[in-house]
């Protein structure tokens, strides 16, 4: 989350930075991101074709749907930073 910020939002990398919030600001963004992962595990994990699975597929599939959330909210909070154009 550091280096992508740092990477595509210089300039609010070097505000947070300069202001003393970077670290908070970063513990938030991936506190959040977390969060909506495990969201997104637990509404995909609900559905009756995944509950009905033999127990190791469900197993697979858990791991499955859990790898899709982590990309999708990489994407998502990675590509997402406010002032990203001020490089």
């Amino acid at each position: 989350m550091h280096d992508a910020l740092k990477e595509k939002a210089p300039a609010l990398y070097r505000q947070l930075e300069v202001s003393g919030k970077l670290k908070t600001y970063v513990e938030t963004q991936a506190e959040e991101m977390d969060q909506a992962i495990m969201d997104e595990v637990s509404r995909r994990m609900v559905k009756k074709e995944v509950q009905e699975l033999p127990y190791m597929e469900k197993v697979q599939r858990l791991n499955q749907i859990k790898r899709e959330a982590q990309e999708q909210g990489f994407a998502t909070y990675l590509n997402e930073f406010p002032g990203q154009s001020d490089q």
